[in-house]
């Protein structure tokens, strides 16, 4: 397994495209052939925000299961696009790829359903 326990983070500057909602909930992270549970921050049309115990490198695809709220499970690829450390965890920002409408649609009304938006 490729991944490495926190010991340091980086900062770097992050351009959002789409709104975003608070997402307090569990995903699953399969990432070199292993899946690691992590608690997810921030859910766009674009990407999602989770924290981890591991780091994952920047550039590297990975695969996202999640359940959007009031739709369907999705599961789908993913760009890691940042990574920052917070206390003994790891904040990752990362990227869709190729999301499909259906889930795209789900996630734009999950998102405008109130205006609690970040």
């Amino acid at each position: 397994m490729n991944l490495k326990k926190v010991k340091t983070g980086k900062d770097s500057p992050v351009r959002r495209r789409f709104p975003r909602r608070a997402y307090q909930r569990k995903i699953a992270v399969l990432s070199a052939g292993q899946f690691i549970i992590c608690e997810a921050g921030e859910l766009s049309e674009g990407g999602l925000s989770f924290r981890s115990e591991f780091v994952f490198d920047v550039n590297k695809e990975i695969l996202i299961n999640f359940q959007i709220p009031g739709g369907a499970f999705a599961f789908l690829r993913a760009i890691v696009k940042s990574t920052m450390k917070q206390d003994e965890l790891v904040l990752h920002n990362i990227s869709f790829v190729d999301v499909p409408f259906q889930h795209r649609r789900q996630i734009r009304s999950f998102i405008s359903e109130r205006d609690d938006l970040l």
